[in-house]
C-alpha cells in the first residue's frame, strides 16, 4: 500500500522478490493526536515503541471493547478514522500477499522462476559478457533476441543462444504476468490463438489479448492496462481490508460510511488510472453486474451482510486464480495463468447465477469448477493434481538451487522460500478439502487468525533477507524492466557474473 495519508507507518510492506514481511511494530509518528489517542485505546500503550500482532488484532471492537468502537465512531473525525484503519488494514494488506504467495501454486511458479531465472543468469551473463557488442546502447534484457547471434562465432553463438533460451522463459513470464511499467502491454498480440471474438464476462465485452505468445488476458477498457496477476493479488488484500472492518466495526450503518470513506481516501483518491485499475477493477466488474457504476454505488445501495458475500465470492473467484501451477505439459498453459483461471471462474460463477446454483461452502463451488466442462476444454487440472505437482516442482528447484545455484546468499534464500512451500503445499495435499483454507479464505478477511502457532515463523515473524538479496532484486529490475545504458548494465553483470 502506497498511500498513508499523512502518517507513517515504517515497515509495513511486502516485497515480493526478497519476502521480506516487515510488521507494524513501529510508533506512529506523523499521525494525528486523536488517531494516537484511539490506537492507545484500541491496543494499550506500545511496549517500548511496539505494539504487539495480539494488542492490535486481539479485540473485536463491537464486542469485546464497546468503550473502542464509541471512541471511534464519535471522536474521531473522518481523518483520524482513516488514519486509524490504515494503521491495522496496512498489515492485513501486506501478510494477504505474504501468505498469498507462500502457500499457493501461483506462489510456487513465481519463486521457482526467481530461483531458475538466477541459475540462468549465471551462464547468460557471462556468455553476454564475452559479446558485449550485443548489448545495446539503452535497452534491458529481455529485448536480447536470438537473431543477434547470428554475428558471432558458431562455438560463441551456441553458447550464448543456450544461455538465452533458458533464461527468455523465465523472464518473459514476469513480463506477462505483471506488465513492470507496461513492457507486457507492448508485446501483445489481439486474440487468443486467432479467436478475437469478444471475451464476454459479466455481461461486459473485452478484447481479447494474448502477451509474449503464451499469456492470455484481456483488455480494459479506455486503459493501456490489461488484466494481470497483479490485478488479482491486490484485489484480494483490498477485499480483506474490507473484511476485517466490517467484522471489526459490526453490521451498523456507521460502518457502510467508515467503508466508503477508507475506500475512497486509501485506494481511490490521488491514485493513478492504473493504480486505480489495480485495486477496483474486478470490484468494479462485480458491481456493473449488479447494475450499479462502480463498487462505491454498490456499496451505497446494499447492506454490509450483501457486501460481505459479495467480497467472499470474489475473494474465492481470484483464490481459484492463484491456484496457477508452473506448466504441467504442453497443454496446460492456460492452467498456468491465474487469469485465465480467474476469467473461467467468472463465467462459471455467472452460469452458476443465472440457474440458481447453490454451494454451502466456497471449496465446493471451486470444486465444481474443476468438474466443469468449460475446465476439462481447457485441459485444466483438478487441484489435487496440482498441488501434487506444485511439490514434485518445488522439489526439482531446490535440487536444482543446491547443486546449480553459485551464489551462497541467494541459494540459503531461495531454499528457505522452498522449503516453506513445500511445508505449506503438502499440508495442503493432506487435506481433505485442498481448496479449503483458514489463512487464504478468511472469514475475517484477518489471515493471521488462520495461521497456526507451528507456521508463525515461516508465515508471520519479521523476515530480513540479507543486503546481497535486496541488491540483487534491484539489479535485476534495472535489468528486466529499466532501459538502461550500456555501461550500465555491463557494470550490473560484472558485480555478478563475472567470476
Amino acid at each position: 500500500m502506497d498511500s498513508r495519508k499523512g502518517i507513517n507507518i515504517q515497515g509495513v510492506k511486502y516485497l515480493l522478490e526478497t519476502c521480506e514481511m516487515l510488521s507494524p511494530i513501529t510508533m506512529m509518528q506523523d499521525a494525528s493526536l486523536n488517531t494516537r489517542a484511539f490506537i492507545e485505546i484500541a491496543s494499550g500503550k506500545p511496549h517500548q515503541g511496539y505494539y504487539s500482532l495480539e494488542a492490535l488484532y486481539g479485540r473485536k471492537w463491537n464486542e469485546d471493547e464497546p468503550i473502542v468502537l464509541d471512541f471511534f465512531l464519535n471522536c474521531l473525525d473522518d481523518d483520524s478514522r482513516v488514519e486509524s484503519l490504515i494503521f491495522y488494514t496496512s498489515y492485513i494488506h501486506e501478510l494477504t500477499h505474504h501468505t498469498d504467495m507462500m502457500i499457493t501454486p501461483f506462489g510456487v511458479n513465481y519463486h521457482g522462476k526467481l530461483c531458475r531465472e538466477y541459475i540462468s543468469f549465471q551462464d547468460f551473463g557471462k556468455a553476454l559478457l564475452n559479446s558485449q557488442n550485443l548489448i545495446k546502447e539503452f535497452g534491458r534484457i529481455p529485448d536480447f533476441e536470438d537473431p543477434a547471434c547470428q554475428n558471432l562465432e558458431q562455438s560463441d553463438n551456441e553458447k550464448l543462444y543456450s544461455a538465452w533460451a533458458s533464461l527468455k522463459g523465465q523472464i518473459y513470464y514476469f513480463d506477462a504476468a505483471f506488465n513492470t511499467y507496461g513492457w507486457g502491454q507492448r508485446n501483445t498480440t489481439e486474440g487468443w490463438a486467432g479467436n478475437t471474438t469478444p471475451a464476454l464476462v459479466f455481461n461486459q465485452r473485452f478484447k481479447k489479448i494474448t502477451v509474449r505468445d503464451f499469456f492470455l488476458s484481456i483488455n480494459i477498457p479506455n486503459q493501456k492496462e490489461y488484466l494481470t496477476a497483479n490485478t488479482i493479488l491486490e484485489c484480494r488484500a483490498v477485499i480483506n481490508s474490507i473484511q476485517w472492518i466490517y467484522w471489526t466495526i459490526g453490521d451498523i450503518p456507521e460502518c457502510k460510511n467508515t467503508i466508503l470513506v477508507y475506500l475512497e481516501n486509501v485506494y481511490l483518491q490521488g491514485k493513478s488510472q492504473q493504480e486505480n485499475v489495480v485495486y477496483t477493477f474486478i470490484l468494479n466488474l462485480f458491481a456493473k453486474f449488479g447494475g450499479c457504476s462502480n463498487i462505491q454505488t454498490w456499496i451505497q445501495e446494499h447492506s454490509l451482510k450483501e457486501l460481505s458475500e459479495m467480497l467472499e465470492t470474489i475473494n474465492s473467484c481470484c483464490w481459484y486464480a492463484l491456484q496457477a501451477p508452473p506448466p504441467m505439459n504442453k497443454s496446460s498453459l492456460h492452467n498456468s495463468s491465474p487469469v485465465s483461471r480467474l476469467l473461467l471462474s467468472l463465467v462459471l460463477l455467472e452460469e452458476g447465477l443465472m440457474t440458481g446454483s447453490f454451494f454451502e461452502h466456497a471449496p465446493q463451488m471451486l470444486r465444481s469448477f474443476d468438474n466443469s466442462q468449460s475446465a476439462l476444454d481447457l485441459f485444466f487440472q483438478p487441484i489435487d493434481k496440482i498441488l501434487a505437482y506444485c511439490l514434485q516442482y518445488l522439489m526439482y528447484c531446490k535440487h536444482l538451487n543446491k547443486n546449480n545455484n553459485k551464489n551462497r546468499l541467494l541459494r540459503e534464500h531461495y531454499e528457505r522460500v522452498i522449503n516453506i512451500q513445500i511445508n505449506q503445499i503438502s499440508k495442503r495435499i493432506a487435506s481433505d478439502f485442498p481448496y479449503s483454507s483458514l489463512v487464504g479464505l478468511a472469514e475475517t478477511g484477518n489471515p493471521l487468525f488462520g495461521i497456526l502457532e507451528e507456521d508463525a515463523d515461516s508465515l508471520l515473524f519479521d523476515y530480513a533477507p540479507h543486503n546481497q538479496i535486496k541488491e540483487w532484486a534491484s539489479d535485476r529490475h534495472t535489468l528486466l524492466f529499466k532501459v538502461s545504458e550500456k555501461t550500465k548494465v555491463i557494470d550490473i553483470l560484472n558485480r555478478w557474473f563475472s567470476t
